[in-house]
């Protein structure tokens, strides 16, 4: 009986482990911390009337910049969660015509997609990052383009 009971336990905090590690949210990037200058390149694949197209546009956001501090605001707001993926080591996000990736000076990465994954510092999670990736290229509409 008493075996019974601790295997019915440790069954039950396995359970509540694993729910809570899904459940957990986790940031884009890390807040309060000074994460230097930013680059963002934005890439969109299309397939109109049969024929292959594809953009890119690079930027770079320095501290000093307007946009900075949104983006980095947007981006330290928002939070994804893990997916078995993330528990795996998945590091690929397939299927997405439109992706932003996000560098930071310190190493820190994001990649925003419409797909509902994100990948961040190469794990990927769930998040509903479509309005995400829309508003920071609103935002990047002022910024001059780098040029390759």
């Amino acid at each position: 009986m008493k075996k019974k009971l601790l295997i019915a336990a440790a069954l039950l905090l396995l359970v509540a482990a694993v729910g809570a590690y899904f459940c957990w949210p986790v940031r884009l990037l890390p807040a309060g911390e000074d994460l230097g200058e930013l680059e963002i390149a934005y890439l969109e694949h299309s397939a109109e009337g049969g024929e292959l197209s594809s953009l890119s546009e690079r930027y770079r956001l320095t501290p000093d910049m307007p946009e900075y501090a949104e983006a980095l605001e947007l981006l330290q707001m928002s939070r994804c969660r893990p997916k078995l993926g993330t528990f795996l080591g998945r590091g690929s996000i397939g299927g997405a015509y439109r992706l932003m990736t996000i560098c930071a000076s310190t190493g820190d990465s994001v990649m925003l997609t419409e797909v509902g994954e994100v990948s961040v510092n190469g794990r990927v999670y769930r998040c509903q990052a479509k309005p995400l990736l829309h508003a920071i290229r609103g935002l990047l509409a002022s910024v001059p383009q780098l040029t390759v």
